[in-house]
This record gives structure tokens, sequence and C-alpha cells, in this order.
């Protein structure tokens, strides 16, 4: 139901919101990143792509529904830190996502900047970028969902280990 709501005005074929109401099951969480990693308002002519791109990814009856999530997770990062950034700037992408996680506490952009020694408009363009996952309120940056945050730190150990 929210998803077929939600993505209403994207005319997507049936075919594709079977597989992404499938994809989501009982995972709400998933279902409202899908939808805000879709209908992101800076992309909106990337929605069919990414609706593509959602629906080709797939789900298999054997993965548990984190996983699903966790690749979900990947695909937004992927998009956000460009692949065309030098290895310096990927890591500082990194480096504020990071921050943000492990703070213990909301942070503002401001106070990012400073911690990391970067520009505050680097600081910016990354939340920006991160919008399906991550939200400014009074000037303090959120997740939208702890299991981004989870996902985050699996992904920053698994890093460490290599």
């Amino acid at each position: 139901m929210y998803l077929s709501c939600k993505l209403q005005d994207l005319d997507i074929a049936q075919v594709d919101m079977n597989k992404l109401i499938e994809s989501s099951g009982k995972l709400f969480i998933y279902a409202a990143t899908l939808v805000k990693y879709i209908c992101d308002p800076d992309f909106p002519d990337l929605a069919s792509y990414k609706v593509q791109e959602m629906t080709s990814m797939g789900s298999s009856p054997n993965r548990n529904q984190t996983q699903d999530l966790d690749e979900l997770y990947a695909t937004i990062l992927k998009k956000a830190i460009p692949e065309r950034l030098t290895p310096g700037q990927r890591k500082n992408y990194l480096g504020i996502i990071h921050t943000i996680i492990t703070a213990g506490r909301p942070l503002t952009c401001s106070i990012i900047s400073e911690l990391l020694g970067m520009q505050q408009n680097l600081v910016e363009a990354t939340i920006s970028r991160m919008q399906s996952v991550l939200y400014v309120s009074d000037h303090l940056i959120y997740t939208f969902h702890a299991s981004f945050a989870d996902y985050i730190i699996r992904m920053f150990q698994k890093l460490s280990a290599d």
C-alpha cells in the first residue's frame, strides 16, 4: 500500500511495482528508504532509472531482509559518493558519514567541519547527497533509521579488517 501510494505519480509498470513491494517485505524502513531514494527531489528525472535499478537487484528467497536493506544502503552510498572522486575525496565523504554515525549524538555541519578540518560546504554537500538516509532538523543531522548506522559500522569494521 505504502509504496503504491507514494510512487503512484511515477507511472511504474505493475510488474516493477510488485518487485518493489516484494523486496520491501515486512520492513517499512526498506519501503520508506526506497521511496526517499527513488523520489529524490534534486534528481526527479532519475526516478525511472532508479526504479529499474532497484527492481533489477532482485531478492532471492534465501536472503534475509536485512541483507536487502544493506544492499539498498550500499546502492545509496555508491550513488552519493561518485566513483570519479579521488581516493582522498572519497575518504572525506566517508569520514563525514562515519563522524555522523559514531558521534553518539546529532551534530551540525559546522561542528563536523571543525572536527574533521574541512570546509563546511563539503559537509553540507555530503548530507544533501545522502538525504534518503540522513536528514537535518534544527541544524542537527540525524539518520532516518538505526539500521543505517548499523550498516555503516559493519562496513567500516569490514574495511578495517581488510
